[in-house]
């Protein structure tokens, strides 16, 4: 003699339905769960200040700026010069730190994750625009952190996950998610949207 299935039979177990819910998530969410991965290293690695190389210029930069933002002097020499750090980004991160009674690391550290989202953003709309796909966002960001290797060379500017976290309160990080989303205002504009697209 068989057993009718109970509703909980005919259901399916509510663990599996659970996971099988959990695996849809994740397969319509690739990119964002990829983004939060990222943006937790990232947020882990802004809190921990292993900071190297010039981002110690780029922080006497802001000091002074925070400091003296009309008027700045050369942050590092006592000379009557300019210095090539100056730029409206450094401004504009100074005028942050002054604003919020920060130091020019707490900036350079809200800046940097700032800086993240601005280019998840950017990147993933500029590949869904270029690409029908749906999947190719996820994919061109993982390949772009990983294909260069294990221990890639480390410069800010390159989207590889060892230079990523140091480059990201950088200018550099900045214009390259400004130029993302600009490319991508373009190519909407080009498709016959309203001149609003173009500036």
């Amino acid at each position: 003699r068989q057993a009718t299935a109970g509703p909980l039979d005919r259901a399916g177990n509510p663990d599996e339905r659970w996971g099988r819910g959990l695996l849809r998530f994740a397969d319509r969410h690739r990119y964002l769960l990829l983004s939060a991965v990222l943006t937790a290293l990232m947020i882990s690695q802004t809190l921990n200040q292993q900071w190297c190389t010039d981002f110690w210029e780029h922080s006497a930069v802001v000091r002074e700026l925070a400091t003296h933002l009309l008027d700045p002097r050369h942050p590092l020499l006592p000379v009557d010069a300019t210095h090539p750090y100056f730029s409206p980004y450094t401004v504009a991160v100074g005028a942050l730190a002054r604003l919020l009674g920060m130091g020019p690391i707490g900036a350079l550290s809200v800046a940097a994750i700032l800086n993240l989202g601005l280019f998840l953003v950017g990147f993933r709309l500029f590949v869904a625009r270029l690409v029908a796909n749906p999947l190719a966002p996820f994919y061109a960001l993982l390949f772009a952190l990983v294909l260069r290797g294990v221990s890639p060379w480390r410069w800010s500017g390159f989207l590889n996950l060892n230079s990523l976290g140091f480059g990201l309160p950088y200018p550099s990080m900045f214009a390259t998610a400004v130029a993302l989303l600009s490319l991508w205002a373009l190519a909407v504009w080009l498709d016959g949207r309203g001149l609003v697209w173009l500036l």
